[in-house]
């Protein structure tokens, strides 16, 4: 169950992450707004961030569990694991995208812009500029 957990939250925290940190270097319209979003969890204390959770997930009061409730999903992280590990998982990623967002982000923009605006002179796509 360990090892489920780690390979998880550093598997889908670490690509989600770089998804994000690529999406914001790509120069958007917005990217101080999603820049902002994304460091928003990094700033949340663990003890905020876990009444957050109780509050939207308790099985009696919770927003998320009151509407999964309403689309006909039974919801009780209490009695079922499957639910249970979801939710940690969730939880433990939220916390630690941000983190790793902030050291993606300083990575790409480390890079000269001369050598992406090169790559696509040559006639490099934006995906053979980001793994090349």
């Amino acid at each position: 169950t360990t090892l489920i957990f780690s390979f998880l939250v550093a598997g889908i925290g670490l690509a989600v992450s770089l998804f994000f940190a690529a999406l914001v270097d790509y120069v958007l319209r917005g990217s101080r707004l999603y820049r902002t979003l994304m460091i928003l969890p990094y700033a949340v204390a663990p003890a905020v961030a876990a009444v957050l959770w109780i509050f939207l997930f308790n099985p009696g009061l919770g927003l998320i569990t009151h509407f999964l409730n309403g689309l006909g999903y039974n919801w009780n992280h209490a009695q079922n694991s499957g639910q249970a590990m979801f939710l940690v998982v969730l939880a433990s990623v939220w916390q630690q995208i941000s983190y790793n967002f902030l050291f993606f982000l300083a990575a790409l923009q480390s890079i000269p812009r001369s050598l992406v605006e090169a790559a696509a002179i040559d006639g490099a796509g934006p995906v053979r500029r980001f793994f090349h």
